[in-house]
């Protein structure tokens, strides 16, 4: 297809390191910086319900008459192609309308298989997104090195306890809310 597909992560693990001012670098130590982008990427991800970063998709849809195909990924960036029934649509047949293709010359196509070819994902992920994923990285770290989390209470001569606490996202999560979409399935 013809999305250009290029890897934000080197951006990104400069970003890390200049948010953390960690600018240790290795293959090992860069490894393990991308373990926690990665990991706090999949975190937004799921919180948001789709996919970040720009991306190629085929999907399939059973058109019933209906003028429009609602996509299931999103931002759209692109369509690039439909079929109906195996036969490609010339491009001056559909249009793409933010989050789904409008078949606009109905006539002859209204009911079959349709597989629909688009980009979706963000070309430059919003400052929002991107600070919210370095933020929870950079707990994703401190976490990892034992610095929260834990709690401890002393009881005089009776001894100490320990507590544990997982980090709990939602607060950094919560202003992404207006970025936040249903899954259509």
């Amino acid at each position: 297809m013809k999305c250009n597909v290029n890897t934000q992560n080197n951006e990104l693990l400069k970003a890390f390191n200049t948010y953390t001012n960690n600018y240790e670098s290795d293959p090992e130590v860069d490894a393990l910086k991308m373990q926690y982008l990665i990991s706090a990427r999949e975190v937004v991800q799921n919180y948001l319900g789709y996919r970040l970063d720009i991306h190629d998709v085929t999907e399939d849809h059973v058109f019933t008459g209906s003028n429009d195909i609602y996509l299931r990924e999103f931002p759209v960036q692109d369509c690039y192609s439909v079929k109906v029934n195996g036969e490609y649509l010339p491009p001056m047949y559909y249009s793409l309308r933010g989050d789904h293709v409008r078949i606009n010359d109905c006539h002859c196509h209204c009911h079959g298989e349709v597989e629909v070819q688009y980009c979706a994902g963000f070309r430059k992920i919003p400052d929002l997104i991107s600070q919210t994923i370095l933020r929870i990285a950079s707990l994703l770290q401190t976490e990892a090195n034992g610095n929260i989390g834990l709690t401890s209470k002393s009881y005089g001569n009776d001894g100490s306890h320990s507590f544990l606490n997982y980090t709990n996202y939602s607060k950094y999560l919560e202003p992404l809310y207006p970025f936040k979409t249903i899954k259509l399935t």
